[in-house]
């Protein structure tokens, strides 16, 4: 089981700087994303699947900021918390939060054996 606390479009499409706070609160563990038309309910959905799997080769992702991509968001798990961003990079992609790569996966025990194009 994984939590998603919070989101970062640090540089994700055409969103800069965005953060979404998905921590508990109150009684309410559901959480709901709406919006009009072209509100970016779809970039969202397609950040957290290039979070979790990686940023696609041919992203449509970066028509506005290039390899600066980054997409992060802080994370629960049995195993504790823990903040990570995805950049646009072949290798060391995953980085935590004073940019230093990530060794594993920390999102393996959620998508193991799960296609992103499921996702």
């Amino acid at each position: 089981m994984m939590r998603i606390d919070a989101l970062e479009l640090v540089r994700y499409g055409h969103f800069a700087d965005r953060n979404l706070d998905f921590r508990r609160s109150g009684t309410s563990d559901l959480h709901l994303v709406f919006g009009p038309n072209e509100a970016g309910k779809s970039t969202l959905r397609e950040g957290i699947g290039d979070l979790l799997f990686k940023v696609p080769l041919r992203s449509k992702m970066t028509f506005s900021v290039g390899t600066a991509l980054r997409i992060g968001g802080r994370f629960t798990t049995e195993a504790g918390s823990f903040q990570v961003y995805r950049l646009k990079k072949n290798k060391d992609d995953l980085v935590d939060a004073e940019d230093a790569p990530v060794r594993g996966n920390p999102f393996a025990t959620v998508t193991d054996g799960f296609a992103r194009e499921l996702f």
